[in-house]
């Protein structure tokens, strides 16, 4: 089933984003190495040699085998790891992840930092979509048209044929005659065509989805009043405004501060409105939950979590607790979809290949009685 797609697979790094399992795994064990002590450079130079990214079986993994070794060598040369990371890792690292690395260099915090926004990555790729999995029923339904695409065109004509020269072909044009039933299905079998040279492009779209900010936000700007694709979206949105949060937490800035950065760095355009309007009030001395209430930026629960996590002064394990519940909602939604889109192709498609089995044997029939009769 196509469901059992939106289960992630640690071992091999994830079917979600395996990017983000790298970058949170380089993160994670250079925290770890400053931590107890190892000096930064050396640390670097040890991330090649980890199991996880020498395994050839790994997807990616001789990619950020060769980054890492990468980086190494620009910080020999003098960079720093911000800078290191920018140059190698490019746009595998969310933007708002190295510029929570620039900030926690700044304030030499990165033995603390690193850890925590691993941590926060980390929890951000297990709960995320693929949404690359959504496009799954419009492959499936291109290929049920095409299968009908390929009767109307090659078998029917040719029954059409056979029939005419055996003398039924007048007494078959009632009921599921031949040319009513390619009258019917020609609306459909054009929507095929159209969906086998289209999806290329829609897949070529959904690539510059996640790269590029400006087309991210203008199908979020349409897509966002539309009953389940919209609370897909803001789903997503809400689990990327708490992660990039929760990084600039991690690395020493205050609340409005942390707000303000995540909200010029992140990509929806509805989050990033948001966050900013909740970093002013911070500001103006608005307590955070209320404030975090009135822009709705989650549900009823979310803001339970992060009134809660406020009254412990934890502000980042509220904001944890709300990415890792966006994250199960988003997929709940996406296994609702995928579980009624499935079955309906697939009925559909058994409808219009009966329709069109229905039209050829019914002059067959046709004639058999006739046959009868005149015996």
């Amino acid at each position: 089933m196509l469901t059992s797609l939106l289960i992630p697979t640690t071992n091999s790094g994830g079917f979600l984003r395996p990017q983000l399992y790298y970058v949170s795994l380089v993160l994670s064990r250079l925290g770890l190495c400053v931590r107890h002590g190892l000096p930064l450079l050396p640390a670097v130079k040890s991330l090649s040699s980890l199991p996880e990214i020498r395994d050839s079986l790994r997807p990616n993994a001789a990619i950020w085998q060769r980054r890492t070794r990468e980086m190494a060598k620009d910080m020999e040369a003098g960079l720093r790891l911000s800078e290191a990371m920018a140059a190698r890792m490019g746009r595998a690292v969310p933007p708002y992840v190295l510029d929570a690395v620039r900030e926690a260099e700044k304030t030499d915090t990165l033995a603390q930092a690193l850890p925590e926004i691993a941590v926060g990555l980390e929890r951000a790729r297990a709960g995320s979509l693929n949404l690359s999995v959504l496009l799954m029923p419009l492959l499936t339904l291109t290929c049920c048209l095409t299968v009908v695409n390929g009767l109307q065109t090659f078998i029917m004509p040719k029954f059409v044929v056979m029939y005419q020269s055996m003398g039924v072909g007048a007494a078959s044009q009632s009921g599921f005659s031949p040319v009513r039933v390619l009258a019917l299905l020609q609306p459909l079998l054009l929507l095929g065509q159209c969906l086998v040279f289209l999806l290329p492009l829609v897949f070529a779209l959904h690539a510059i989805f996640w790269r590029e900010r400006w087309f991210y936000g203008m199908v979020e700007t349409l897509a966002r009043p539309l009953p389940f694709v919209g609370t897909v979206l803001r789903r997503l949105a809400a689990m990327e405004a708490c992660t990039a949060v929760s990084c600039y937490l991690a690395a020493g800035l205050d609340l409005p501060e942390a707000c303000q950065s995540a909200a010029y760095w992140i990509r929806s355009p509805w989050a990033r409105k948001r966050l900013s309007h909740m970093a002013d009030d911070v500001q103006d001395g608005i307590p955070w939950p209320d404030t975090w209430e009135s822009q709705r930026l989650g549900t009823p629960l979310h803001d339970w979590m992060i009134r809660n996590a406020a009254a412990r002064e934890k502000p980042a394990e509220g904001l944890d607790r709300v990415t890792e519940w966006c994250g199960l909602e988003a997929r709940s939604l996406a296994r609702q979809f995928l579980g009624a889109a499935e079955p309906t192709i697939l009925i559909a498609n058994a409808v219009l290949v009966g329709l069109v089995v229905l039209c050829i044997f019914r002059p067959l029939i046709l004639l058999t009685m006739r046959m009868a009769t005149d015996s």
